[in-house]
């Protein structure tokens, strides 16, 4: 037996080899040169990409997700809590209807399975909400909604507890009572009663469907009363199903309503999002004690103490609600200790994924568009000659010694407010990682007012950023202005700036997040969106080197020049865009555009000079400038109105200018806030434009050597005797003029002045007028 298997195996031995060799000699060089081309870089990107966003970003969400698995015991009820899926309808997608249903449902059917196996539920609560086009949907269009929905969450699993209520956009309800009798006909057909009783073990379900603008309550209490009223009060979880809230948002005639019911907990959705809310049954008071800045942990709830009330918002389960945090809540419910473990399980966000593939997309067409500029003969140019190797490798060490001595320079050049700020960032930076710090440090709306008054956070949340990228951009700023605007300055000017455009902008910030609550009512925007960051201070250095540098063109192309005047107007487009395409928050645009508004103001109107003056009154820093030329006059005839109603009020002073005429010969006029180094930079830069218009006019008259002017004058002479004396003046006269003007920029102006006078007093006065 063992020859014949030694038999066996040396005879296979061969087939195998050749195998081998096949595998290592043919495909392997294959697949290399493949790689090696364009379509191989494209293919394998792609492939990474799709593992990144469809594999792995789902597998470290579970792996987030806490563990339960000590809780999970055989005498506890597990409910899985999906709220708000809104099934995408077939009528207000457009053009890639299909495609963007397709996606959604997707993911919804992903994530769910992940919940499901994770958790085994006993029950599966949808608590309403269901479809996104249900008050508009024909009845085949609602069949095929619901067709979708069985395979989405596997509703026609027979061994699978299921109860869904009714929600807004399914029945209506959420403008005072429009419910139409047909919906709530249709919704029944389809999901079973609207009111209804529902028990099991020792947990009670009350599904309910009863809108927080509900006037008609005394209208529904018969209906509630037949499901109740053979109920046993054993059960020792009480809980009512309600898409709308019943407890934290409700009229005061709705909570005596659910207090007769005495129930233990109400889950919800409406909301989009996670909240954790009590009611005091002594004092009928609603307090919130969780939202969803607390991920990935377990809350007991003591739900056997009968004076609270629980109410649970779920969020929503979709990525097209527009809301950063999804998923779906999982409530454990121990009827031998008589307590309830709550948890959301977050799931991926789908939009980073699609901005990845968008990014991909870019990616392809870059490669198919410049890979054929790129040629082979350059390719071998710069790769396989070893002097260029060699003076590539030159080049680069010189540029990174560059760099680094630059660096370096910068970074002990720099004062001390510049170091503790930029070394203030890069902790803030190390700190964000923890979402605790980020909410101590950082501005949130709904903290500041009273009883919590964290007013330290106006001083430190210009330290925290969330990015890297933030924090680099913002670092590089920082000792920009160490190395631009502190010799201007001085230490001390420079931290006032600093305070004077972070701390009034993190409150104008502020204002501009209640007021969005007031319109939108959305939480959100006052515990949930945190403010920080330093984009104030890098609007600001915008306008700071807009004042120092006006009209500096930085690009100039054959349509158009990019001038300094142009960059803060720019940065606030590019910002709108990118706060569209969700790149960056609402408070970086919010903080971005108060800054430039702010600092120019002080600029403007009350910066402090040497010479005694405030403020900057010089024409290429008023507030039209800042924008195109065609539109400027319209910009200053509203920016003068507004200044000339605040200077009646008293809160600005009006523009004086001081006119010292001292000598007849000269007028002297005096600009507040002209400094000797901003006069001295215009002394310049006029100089610089006299020097060229010289230049330019010299270069239209031909060089005449000597011997060729020596010719003409003598046939000049020869021709015209008798104006030789004047031509002769002519000529010295020109020749003293060209001497005086090229001499224009070394003599002083007093000394031009005499000179004149001596000579001739008709040009003294020909001067004086053009002065």
């Amino acid at each position: 037996m063992n020859r014949l298997h030694h038999q066996h195996r040396t005879t296979s031995s061969p087939d195998l080899i050749s195998t081998r060799k096949k595998i290592q000699f043919h495909v392997f060089p294959r697949i290399k040169a493949f790689l090696s081309t364009r379509y191989g870089l494209i293919t394998s990107v792609g492939l990474f990409v799709v593992f990144f966003n469809e594999i792995f970003i789902y597998q470290y969400a579970r792996f987030c997700w806490p563990n339960i698995k000590h809780l999970k015991t055989s005498n506890v009820e597990k409910l899985l809590l999906v709220a708000d899926p809104q099934l995408i309808g077939e009528k207000d997608e457009g053009l890639f209807g299909m495609i963007t249903r397709r996606d959604a449902d997707r993911y919804l059917s992903n994530t769910f399975a992940q919940a499901k196996s994770y958790l085994n539920p006993d029950w599966t609560l949808f608590l309403g909400d269901i479809f996104d086009e249900g008050l508009s949907a024909t009845d085949d269009e609602y069949k095929r909604y619901y067709t979708r929905f069985q395979n989405i969450f596997q509703y026609n699993d027979k061994q699978q507890k299921s109860i869904v209520i009714p929600g807004d956009n399914d029945v209506g309800g959420e403008y005072f009572g429009d419910k139409k009798p047909y919906l709530k006909q249709r919704f029944k057909n389809y999901f079973g009663r609207i009111i209804a009783l529902y028990e099991q073990n020792d947990v009670e379900f009350l599904k309910l469907d009863v809108d927080m603008y509900e006037s008609y309550v005394d209208n529904k209490r018969s209906m509630i009363g037949e499901q109740t009223q053979h109920r046993s009060m054993k059960s020792k979880f009480r809980i009512i199903l309600n898409h709308w809230p019943l407890i934290s948002r409700s009229v005061r005639f709705v909570k005596p309503f659910v207090e007769e019911l005495n129930p233990n907990l109400i889950l919800r959705g409406d909301s989009h999002q996670f909240t954790l809310s009590t009611h005091d049954r002594s004092t009928s008071l609603t307090r919130l004690i969780a939202r969803d800045t607390v991920p990935n942990e377990i809350l007991p709830l003591n739900v056997n103490d009968r004076r609270f009330i629980y109410e649970i918002s779920i969020p929503t389960c979709s990525y097209r609600m527009g809301v950063l945090k999804i998923g779906y809540g999982v409530l454990l419910l121990d009827a031998s200790t008589h307590t309830a473990h709550l948890t959301i399980l977050w799931t991926p966000r789908r939009y980073l994924a699609l901005y990845i593939y968008a990014a991909y997309g870019i990616f392809i067409l870059s490669v198919l568009l410049l890979a054929p500029i790129i040629t082979r003969r350059t390719m071998m140019r710069c790769y396989l000659f070893d002097s260029l190797e060699k003076e590539k490798h030159t080049m680069k060490q010189t540029f990174v010694n560059d760099i680094s001595r630059q660096l370096t320079t910068a970074i002990f050049s720099s004062g001390l407010a510049t170091k503790v700020i930029c070394v203030l960032c890069i902790l803030g930076y190390l700190l964000s990682f923890s979402p605790q710090c980020v909410r101590a440090l950082a501005v949130i709306p709904g903290k500041i007012m009273p009883p919590n008054f964290w007013i330290w956070t106006i001083l430190t949340h210009s330290f925290i950023e969330i990015h890297l990228w933030h924090t680099c951009l913002d670092v590089i700023v920082v000792f920009l202005y160490s190395k631009m605007i502190e010799p201007l300055w001085g230490t001390k000017e420079l931290l006032s700036f600093y305070f004077l455009v972070t701390i009034p902008n993190a409150i104008f910030a502020t204002c501009i997040y209640f007021i969005i609550y007031m319109v939108t009512f959305n939480e959100e925007y006052l515990f949930e969106r945190p403010i920080y960051g330093l984009a104030s201070f890098v609007g600001a250095y915008c306008v700071v080197i807009k004042q120092i540098m006006p009209d500096t063109v930085l690009i100039s192309t054959p349509f158009m020049k990019l001038k300094q005047d142009h960059i803060p107007l720019l940065i606030i487009l590019i910002s709108t865009i990118l706060y569209v395409i969700n790149a960056v928050p609402i408070h970086f645009l919010i903080m971005l555009s108060f800054g430039i508004f702010i600092s120019w103001t002080y600029l403007r109107f009350f910066q402090f000079h040497k010479n005694g003056t405030r403020g900057d009154q010089s024409n290429t820093f008023s507030f039209a400038s800042f924008f195109p030329p065609p539109i400027q006059p319209f910009i200053s005839v509203l920016a003068n109105t507004i200044f000339e109603i605040f200077v009646r009020v008293k809160i600005c002073k009006p523009f004086v200018k001081k006119y010292n005429v001292a000598p007849p010969s000269s007028i002297t006029i005096t600009i507040p806030g002209a400094e000797a180094a901003d006069a001295d930079r215009r002394r310049q830069k006029a100089l610089k434009a006299l020097d060229d218009r010289l230049k330019q006019s010299s270069e239209a008259w031909p060089d005449i050597d000597e011997n060729a002017s020596t010719n003409i004058a003598a046939q000049t002479h020869q021709i015209h005797p008798t104006t030789s004396s004047s031509n002769s003046q002519n000529i010295t006269n020109t020749i003293t003029t060209n001497s005086i003007v090229s001499n224009v920029n070394n003599a002083p102006i007093t000394d031009l002045n005499n000179s004149t006078n001596n000579n001739n007093p008709e040009y003294h006065e020909q001067t004086t007028t053009t002065q």
